[in-house]
Order: structure tokens, then sequence, then C-alpha cells
């Protein structure tokens, strides 16, 4: 199934790095001349892959945990993570990569993460359509993260400025739909539904920044997601 949205965002940031930055940000470690190799390849082609191996993984990894702000180009270091979390999306979407691979909300938080601090509103725009799909492809996947797919919706588009009827829409569906998640931990909303808990702050940023007064069902998903409650009792 071909995933126009993601092609499009892949596309897009793929034309955001030049070899140099490839070279510049790929993972210092013993690996680095594979995973060098591995990525000139993507961006040459403007491929994403047909299956995932351990330098495109562990790169995604790696990269997604570097703080952008501690290096002297954190732009550039910022605009190569949005073309690596791309390809984990694409590949997520398309069923070329498991959760394990890539879990769903670290790459969707680190797409918004960097856009938020690019500043770049093309890339915003992107992400949007892009989200779409991929929550349709998660749900259909029954990827136990699905839902931060329906949650990266509701976020992008009260950054785009959407309407209060859609972003009030979303959180009824959100509060709906999580309700039917196999939580792991049991009344947490939503952050309960994933052992992959280490950007939940970053995702709270986001959150924090949501307007209480929209509506009664996206102040319950608001205060639910801040506190750590469930939203009924929110």
């Amino acid at each position: 199934m071909v995933h126009a949205a993601c092609e499009e965002l892949f596309n897009y940031a793929t034309d955001l790095v030049t070899q140099d930055d490839v070279a510049a940000f790929a993972p210092n470690d013993p690996g680095y001349p594979n995973y060098v190799r591995e990525w000139l390849e993507i961006r040459d082609s403007r491929s994403i892959p047909l299956r995932t191996n351990f330098e495109i993984t562990e790169t995604v990894g790696l990269t997604r945990w570097v703080d952008a702000d501690a290096g002297p180009d954190s732009d550039r270091f910022r605009r190569f993570r949005v073309f690596t979390n791309a390809v984990a999306l694409g590949m997520s979407v398309s069923g070329r990569a498991h959760d394990d691979d890539f879990p769903p909300n670290y790459t969707l938080i680190s797409l918004m993460d960097d856009a938020a601090a690019l500043q770049d509103a093309a890339l915003w725009r992107l992400l949007l359509p892009a989200f779409e799909e991929a929550y349709a492809a998660w749900t259909q996947q029954r990827s136990r993260e699905a839902l931060f797919g329906l949650l990266a919706l509701l976020l992008v588009h009260a950054h785009l400025g959407t309407t209060n009827d859609v972003l009030a829409h979303l959180a009824e569906r959100l509060i709906e739909m999580e309700s039917g998640c196999p939580a792991r931990v049991p009344e947490v909303f939503l952050f309960g539904c994933t052992c992959y808990d280490q950007l939940n702050d970053h995702w709270k940023r986001h959150i924090h920044a949501l307007s209480k007064s929209v509506s009664d069902s996206l102040s319950l998903v608001r205060a639910a997601l801040l506190d750590g409650g469930p939203a009924d009792a929110a």
C-alpha cells in the first residue's frame, strides 16, 4: 500500500540534508562507517528502505536521544533527525518495521519536537496528513501505540489553528478509543498503554500548550495526560 503523505514527508526531509550532514551526524561509535554508507544510500536513492537493519534502527534510536541544543549546529542536526524519523515513520506505517524497531510514540513526538524547534511551518503542514496515514495504518496493524497517532493529530491540529470543533471531536475520540487500550499501567490515561515511556515529558510539553477552554473533552484529556489519572476522573 502506498502512503503518499508519508512519502511526501520523506521527500521533504531528504531535501533538508546533505551528504556532509550524514557524515557529521551519524552516530560516532564503531559502526560509524556502516551508518554513513546506509544513510547516504537512503538519501541518494530517495527511497524508504524495504526492510530494517542494524544500521537503520541504531541510527534512528541513538540520534533520538541526542540533545540537539548541546551542539553548535543544532538546526542542522534537527534536520538530520527529521530525516531519520521520516524514514522510521515510513517504514513503520508500511509494515516494514515493528513497534519494537521504532516505537510509534517516540517517532511522532521526535518529529513534533524538531518541527517546533525549527519553526518549520511547511514541516508542520506535512505532519498532519502523514500522521493521519500513520494512525490509520497502526490501527489496522493493531499497534499498542496506535492511539498516540490520534493524540499527535490533536496536537498538530492545535498547532495549525484548526477549529475548536475539530479539536473537541478528536479529544472525544481519544477518550472513547483509549478505554479499549490493553493498559500496562491501569488508571494511567494513554501513557499506561506502552512501556516506551522515556519521552513522556516531551509529549507533556506540547500537551501543556493546549487551551483548557476549547471543550470539556479536551480539558479532560489535557488534565489526564498532565496529571497521570484516568480521563473520566480528571
